[in-house]
């Protein structure tokens, strides 16, 4: 069967995809999946890919455990805000020698950040490539 298929292709079918059968399947590339399942909006010639993400990330500079809580991962909460206490607190009574832990905290917060929007993006691919 497969043979059939292909002594009947012609030219300008180069570049297409066939079923066994002959059917000629949906060709998506990836330019236009990525366009069909990201909500990319563009300002002044910019494109942000989320702006909930991008708010994300400013929290995570200012108020490290408040973006953690935004992601919904508690556990992951409770370890920034106990690494985001201590840093303080060690900030405070060395005289802002050990206050290096803050910075952890807030590394934290970006990791823990970008997990979720990369989360959310590979569910929007997954979404995208069902059909759903």
């Amino acid at each position: 069967r497969i043979v059939k298929v292909i002594q009947g292709l012609t030219a300008e079918d180069s570049g297409g995809l066939f079923h066994w059968d002959g059917k000629r399947l949906p060709y998506l590339d990836l330019y236009s999946l990525c366009n069909q399942c990201i909500n990319m909006r563009s300002y002044g010639g910019i494109s942000f890919i989320s702006t909930g993400g991008f708010m994300r990330y400013i929290l995570a500079v200012l108020i490290p455990p408040l973006a953690v809580l935004t992601t919904g991962r508690i556990f992951q909460f409770l370890f920034n805000v106990i690494l985001t206490a201590l840093g303080i607190v060690l900030f405070v009574f060395s005289f802002g020698a050990l206050g290096l832990v803050y910075i952890l905290a807030i590394i934290h917060a970006i990791l823990v950040v970008r997990s979720y929007n990369q989360d959310k993006r590979d569910e929007r691919l997954v979404r995208a490539v069902r059909g759903d």
